[in-house]
């Protein structure tokens, strides 16, 4: 036991021997003196209440000491823990710092956990970096985290996943000495959380956070571990953090800084210098520097001072006329005032030229390390400058406070924003124009081929900025600029970069990459994002050229790649205007503030996302909180909105994410309710809990009024535009009542389904209900009161909203689409495959112009309101598994409703379902390799057919058996057999020509399991079959391979080979020389066996998760699978060599006979590609 658990025991058993005592005397006061000395006569007086209340402390006291001694020690192996923080003699204490030492040290009371986010957060320049190092060398602080202090610079330039996942590790060896990688930010930040959960308090001070995704993985986990963030974004904050605001500095502390270490200054002109620089941390700094090395040459303190005053003076009017305290940062005008007499004072002590250069650097964008090698090249081109005499003059630019240099990644400079703006004023506009276009100038004419972050992120910007439109689009619509881009930054960089280039076609170009950038998401391994890139856009008219020239680069035919032979069936419509995934589940609800500017969506992971529906931000509103949400409504002409979930209570909310919800709403309805729907008005909101149950409350949580309707519960409620009425859908009935619920109007039967949700028209001459047989009733409350009905889905219609000028309506469903409705007519206007699955909600955003969807996919689409319909024939939809017909290029293509279908290899033209004159097979189907003919399951058979026969020609029945079906079917390679996989678990061989069993082999499960595949090998010598049955305990399924040796069509006896799987394999192959029997799983397990012994050779794992099909090339050489994205494989490495990327799963994939074919189906269609090796 260390000394200090010692202390701690003795302390426990001190307390438990006088508690004893105590109790003790307690118990023996009826037998003892009549009176005890002073206040231990209560006891006396009271003796078993003491004895009670001592026992109970002496629980409570022994419990707590104990926890104390078990929390977490330092884990054995750790590094040592940092040296203390020095702070410069310089530094002042300022009132921040003992804020944020106090807001460090605390534990919030009635909190789960004890890790807490303080913030130092102000413009540039205010010393937000100094206080945080002087909070972290408090003793204080260094004493109630016992040293554990770890200072993590983050910075503008640690952006894109890599980086950030890079950082989090760094950190992690830090301050753990665990070494683990991962290309995830979010795997990395739980890996931290996990390692920090068994260590004791640690203190991370993240120094430079410039947006929440560079945050979000520091903040996971960790219960004892507390952030201390500095930053100038204060949106990349998380709710809940406690903020200290960093801004100029009281009169006593700016005095402090100004003098230090200077000789005794005359008074009035310390104020003087106090006024020019306007209280700002970095002015006065610089201030003090210039005035120490000016006496440091031999200059009097007083004449120094005076000098750099009347400089100050000289070369621009103070910052302030009249109130010295107040420097406002955001005009530009003030701003320059505070700088310029400084800058102009500092450059009395640069090399001649000095100066110029130092104003050229405003050229650069603001907030960016700027690269030494860059400014270099461009100090060449504007002062025939040498590197080496370029970053000489950085140095001494850096020596006086003019700019930040830093040695890492070759050299960067940070210039402050303040300086930067007046340097920029100071040129002028037409020389910082000509400046741009020396810059662009020194990128070169082929800026992708640079591997300098700051080249990439800004080319366009400074393109434009010369006036140089023409390059900029030529640069921005360049294939090879934008798959850079693509890798470096993400999809919206690329986007960006079109989109600021003020040419139409470049906006059109901009418009197809955001319908597909949700595609282009990173891949593992990353090249294959290029190859998704092409596959997602060569289809396309504006790309289709540039695709193809792209692809007869050297570099690009000198990697494998899977190329469009067809168009894949999941472009999206020409209206789809952007997608948004991040949900993990169901999207259930969105609301749109007035201003249009965002979108609030919440889902079943509990997550409440923020998003911006032009440029495709993203904002979290709400921490995770699983089951937290479930509907959501937004007020109207405010920031508030609403949020219910499967509990009895809702939250109000606002769009600020400082702001906390407030307390807890409700309960609605009776016990065991929960919210079912929710409108909001201005003052009101209205609450239907899923009893039926309708109330009306204030924004403060106070109950106003309370409808149940005997027999018919209601469903849905909306508010009228001005909130004084409510339009009620309910099982049988709509109903209309005023705000307070004292009136109430039936204002008519639904058409025979309960309402799934309602909405007003804004001038509330209409409403209309979506029902949950699919009919839209459009109600109009001007006379004469019509009802019109329209038959808008195939099943529910489960969300509808209105136009604001009230001319259409958008509806969803559970068919999945989203349908845009005139409302004069009542005609169709365009309809989206919006969703795979439910359409959860729709709404309209107040310019009328975009449509928003969510789904049971996860995705929230934005559509253009006045976009065309993108007629779909509707044939190669719903699609589960592909085979190639025999040697033949044919295919054959099982659908969602069990009919299989011939087309040809590019899915142009489809048969009808193949059927006999009993009607369409719905079971399996194997087509003999010379592709005339087939065996399809039937009820109680197999039936024999060619593929040209006449459906009344009757085909050959082989009988199975009373009350057993096939489940999976596979013909010979010579056709003269047939194996059929049967309902009773056993294996049934047939001889084709004579139509005879010739053997029954018995599944080791029996009945209890269920075929998926019949695989032959290509000498026709062995078989295996995949079963599945569900897992005897546990949920789920496992699965089991059963091979057979075959002799002339018939079972060998004895020789069978089972390889049994914990987990429901999706997937079989046998490779072309058949030594090799391959199998796929949901884990993204690709693994290959010796058939004839069940050993596991080798696995191969897809990173993207679950595989669904396989299918291996021809020549063996290929291996193909199915799933999140059509992978390619080389069978002898085991490496990914070519990929592309479907809007949903692949199901299945099969090579066609040439080798270079590869198909794969999945939900939206049929894929056809062409591979280049």
């Amino acid at each position: 036991m260390t000394v200090r658990g010692a202390v701690k025991g003795a302390s426990l058993a001190a307390i438990a021997a006088a508690v004893a005592v105590l109790a003790s005397l307690a118990a023996n006061a009826a037998t003892s003196e009549n009176r005890w000395p002073g206040a231990l006569d209560h006891i006396r007086q009271q003796p078993w209440w003491w004895v009670a209340g001592l026992a109970a402390a002496a629980i409570l006291a022994a419990v707590i000491l104990a926890w104390r001694q078990e929390r977490p020690a330092a884990v054995a192996g750790d590094p040592p823990v940092p040296s203390a923080q020095t702070v410069p003699d310089w530094v002042i204490d300022r009132t921040e710092r003992a804020r944020t030492v106090k807001a460090v040290c605390r534990t919030r009371r009635g909190s789960r956990t004890v890790a807490i986010t303080t913030s130092l957060e102000g413009a540039g320049g205010f010393g937000k970096t100094v206080l945080a190092r002087a909070v972290a060398a408090s003793p204080r602080v260094r004493r109630h985290f016992r040293g554990r202090i770890y200072v993590i610079t983050i910075g503008r330039d640690v952006r894109g996943r890599a980086a950030i996942a890079a950082k989090v590790a760094e950190a992690t060896r830090f301050v753990t000495g665990d070494t683990t990688a991962f290309d995830d930010p979010g795997l990395a930040g739980d890996h931290l959380g996990r390692l920090l959960d068994r260590r004791p308090r640690t203190l991370f001070l993240l120094d430079d956070v410039w947006d929440a995704e560079q945050i979000d993985p520091f903040l996971r986990g960790g219960a004892r571990c507390v952030r201390l963030v500095t930053t100038r974004v204060p949106g990349a904050l998380p709710r809940g953090t406690e903020r200290v605001r960093v801004d100029q500095m009281s009169p006593a502390q700016a005095r402090a800084v100004l003098t230090w270490e200077l000789p005794a200054l005359p008074e009035p002109l310390v104020r003087d210098l106090l006024e020019a620089s306007g209280r700002w941390a970095l002015l006065l700094r610089l201030i003090n520097r210039l005035i120490s090395r000016r006496i440091a040459t031999g200059s009097e303190p007083e004449h120094a001072a005076a000098q750099t005053l009347r400089g100050l003076v000289a070369h621009g009017p103070a910052v302030v006329d009249s109130d010295p305290v107040t420097l406002d940062l955001d005009d530009p005008a003030r701003r320059a005032q505070a700088v310029r007499a400084t800058v102009e004072a500092a450059r009395a002590l640069l090399p001649t030229g000095g100066g110029r250069r130092l104003a050229e650097l405003s050229v650069f964008a603001e907030d960016e390390s700027i690269p030494v090698p860059l400014i270099a090249r461009l100090w060449t081109a504007t002062g025939g400058l040498t590197e080496d005499e370029s970053r000489t003059l950085c140095a001494a630019f850096d020596r006086l406070s003019l700019v930040s240099l830093t040695p890492d990644h070759g050299g960067r400079v940070a210039i402050h924003d303040v300086l930067r703006d007046y340097l920029h004023k100071e040129l002028g506009e037409p020389a910082v124009t000509a400046l741009h276009g020396t810059l662009a100038d020194a990128f070169g004419p082929r800026p992708w081929e640079s591997s300098e972050g700051y080249v990439l992120d800004h080319a366009i910007e400074h393109l434009l900025a010369a006036g140089r439109t023409y390059d900029a689009e030529r640069v921005a619509s360049d294939l090879r600029w934008i798959e850079t881009r693509l890798h470096q930054r993400g999809p919206m960089a690329a986007w960006a970069d079109l989109f600021d280039v003020p040419r139409r076609h470049a906006a059109r170009l901009a418009d197809d990459l955001t319908r597909a950038a949700h595609l282009l998401t990173p891949t593992d391994p990353p090249e294959l994002l290029t190859n998704v890139l092409h596959s997602r856009l060569e289809s396309l008219p504006l790309w289709r050229d540039r695709i193809a020239s792209r692809q007869a680069a050297p570099e690009i035919m000198a990697r494998p790649l899977l190329r469009n032979r067809g168009t894949p069936p999941d472009l999206p419509e020409t209206a789809l205007l952007r997608t948004f995934l991040g949900h993990t589940g169901p999207v259930l609800s969105v609301g749109i503030p007035s201003d249009g500017a965002s979108l609030v969506t919440v889902g079943a992971d509990g997550m409440a996302r923020g998003l911006d529906p032009e440029r495709g931000g993203e904002f979290t509103v709400d921490v995770r909180g699983p089951g937290r949400f479930r509907v959501l409504a937004v007020a109207p002409y405010g920031t508030g909105l609403v949020t219910g979930g499967p509990g009895r209570t809702f939250h109000a909310w606002t769009l600020d994410r400082a702001t906390p919800p407030t307390r807890p709403l409700g309960p609605v309805g009776g016990r065991g309710a929960s919210v079912r729907a929710l409108a909001a008005s201005g003052c009101r909101i209205a609450t239907v809990a899923t009893d039926g149950t309708l109330e009306v409350w204030d924004w403060s949580g106070n109950h106003l009024a309370q409808h149940s309707q005997q027999g018919d519960d209601h469903t849905c409620v909306a508010f009228s535009s001005n909130g004084v009425w409510l339009a009620v859908g309910g099982r049988r009935q709509v109903r209309l009542m005023s705000a307070d619920l004292a009136q109430m109007q039936d204002r008519g039967s639904t058409a025979g389904a309960p309402v799934n949700a309602i909405a007003i028209a804004c001038d509330g001459s209409w409403i209309v209900s979506a029902e949950a047989n699919g009919v839209l009733q459009i109600w109009d409350e001007t006379p004469p009161h019509r009802t019109w009905q329209i038959s808008a889905h195939r099943g529910p219609a489960t969300a509808v909203a209105v136009s604001p000028d009230g001319t259409w309506l958008a509806s969803g469903g559970v068919d999945g689409t989203v349908a845009v409705w005139d409302r004069r007519t009542r005609e169709c206007r365009a309809r989206f495959t919006a969703h795979t699955g439910r359409v959860h909600s729709v709404a309209v955003t107040p310019d009328g112009g975009r449509v928003i969807s969510t789904g049971a996919d996860g995705a929230v689409r934005v559509w253009d309101s006045g976009g065309p319909e993108r007629i779909r024939s509707g044939d190669g939809e719903g699609m589960r598994t592909v085979t190639v017909v025999g040697h033949t290029q044919g295919l054959a293509v099982v659908h969602r409703d069990g009919s299989t279908r011939l087309c040809d290899p590019y899915g142009d033209t489809w048969s009808s379902p193949l059927s006999s004159r009993h009607g369409d097979y719905r079971g399996p189907v194997a087509f003999a390799e010379c592709g005339s003919w087939y065996a399809a399951g039937r009820l109680h058979g197999v039936e024999i057919k060619n593929i040209d026969q006449p459906e009344a020609v009757d085909p050959v029945v082989l009988p199975l058996g009373p009350s057993t079906t096939a489940q999976a079917l596979a013909v010979a390679p010579d056709g003269r057999w047939l194996a059929v996989a049967d309902s009773a678990g056993a294996l049934q061989l047939w001889n084709r020509v004579q139509e005879a069993r010739t053997a029954t082999v018995p599944g080791p499960w029996g009945a209890d399991a269920r075929a998926h595949t019949v695989a032959v090998a290509p000498d026709g010598t062995w078989l295996a079959v995949l079963r599945h049955r569900p897992r005897p305990v546990r949920t789920g399924a496992e699965s089991l391979v059963q091979v057979v040796r075959l002799a002339g069509g018939r079972a060998v006896a004895g020789s069978q080979v089972q390889i049994h799987r914990g987990e429901k394999l999706t997937g079989l192959a046998v490779t072309p020389d058949g030594t090799r029997l391959l199998t796929t799983s949901p884990s993204g397990e690709v693994s290959r066996w010796d058939p004839l012994t069940g050993v596991l050779l080798s696995t191969l794992t897809d990173p993207d998760g679950p595989v669904n099909g396989l299918a291996v090339s021809p020549d063996g050489k290929w291996i193909a699978t199915a799933g999140s994205l059509l992978r390619v494989w080389d069978a002898a490495t085991g490496r990914t060599v070519a990929g592309v990327r479907a809007e949903t799963p692949l199901t299945s994939c099969a090579w066609l006979p040439d080798g270079r074919g590869l198909v794969a189906v999945g939900e939206r269609g049929l894929y056809s590609h062409e591979f280049r090796p």
